[in-house]
């Protein structure tokens, strides 16, 4: 996923937009499946309904308000929605397209000096 300066400046802009109805913030939770913590990025009101939807059968926490727009970010937000949108149509390589999107969220953890996920 290359993405030129314009590009990366119209996602930046459409994230400053979405920041002021909920910005973004990175949380940290433990994942059964791989035994450890991970990281991930989203939007605050996407975090409470997840915290929500969880019940805290799983604990939540989050470490980082407030993310700032940066290239990294938009980088991040191009490959979260590729990786959902070809999960829900069935087309692409949805294993690239995550494996992609979490190299992007490692990028975004390490912009704001927070240990990446393994």
């Amino acid at each position: 996923m290359d993405l030129n300066r314009d590009q990366l400046d119209q996602v930046k802009q459409q994230l400053a937009r979405a920041q002021q109805v909920s910005h973004f913030v990175i949380f940290e939770t433990y994942d059964p499946t791989l035994n450890e913590k991970v990281r991930m990025v989203i939007d605050r009101n996407g975090y409470e309904e997840m915290k929500k939807a969880r019940n805290a059968t799983t604990p939540m926490k989050i470490i980082r308000d407030f993310v700032p727009v940066t290239d990294a970010l938009a980088r991040w937000a191009v490959a979260e929605h590729d990786a959902a949108a070809a999960s829900m149509s069935g087309n692409g390589d949805v294993e690239a397209l995550v494996q992609r999107m979490d190299e992007c969220i490692n990028e975004v953890l390490a912009e704001n000096k927070l240990e990446t996920n393994k």
